[in-house]
């Protein structure tokens, strides 16, 4: 099993090894092997700000990994155009979305690698193409 770190560049493995390996994917190399697990590590993931691992073996335990490497976390930012095909999605499926819906999308895009926007600023974005959206749907609706 594999989970990419928020900014896309490391990646850790779960192994039959009963490790967790910490991957460089620039260097192609291993950085780190967590040991602690009694049986194969069969999931694992990333937290949204990066500094955390967890992963799950077949031994039926759960463990958190601090990750204390010499990482260079992105800092917040209030926007990244590289998350806009998240928001398209997201629109689409929640046209009429609340603030339980946003916290949801909060959540899928720190899984997805953005666990380091500010809130406040995918919330301004959101808006600007909600009402892009809301602009060319009454457009469309002005043809007919």
């Amino acid at each position: 099993c594999l989970s990419f770190s928020p900014d896309g560049r490391y990646v850790v493995s779960g192994s039959v090894d009963n490790t967790l390996r910490l991957w460089d994917i620039e260097k192609g190399n291993c950085t780190r092997v967590f040991k602690g697990h009694t049986d194969l590590v069969f999931c694992l993931s990333f937290s949204p700000d990066g500094r955390y691992v967890v992963s799950g073996s077949k031994d039926k335990t759960l463990s958190l990994w601090e990750l204390d490497w010499e990482y260079e976390f992105p800092e917040p930012k209030d926007w990244d155009e590289r998350a806009r095909p998240y928001l398209k999605i997201f629109l689409h499926l929640h046209p009429n979305w609340t603030e339980e819906d946003f916290k949801k999308l909060l959540s899928e895009l720190g899984l997805r690698g953005f666990g380091w926007l500010k809130p406040e600023g995918i919330k301004r974005e959101l808006e600007k193409m909600s009402k892009k959206r809301q602009m060319k749907s009454k457009n469309l609706q002005q043809d007919f």
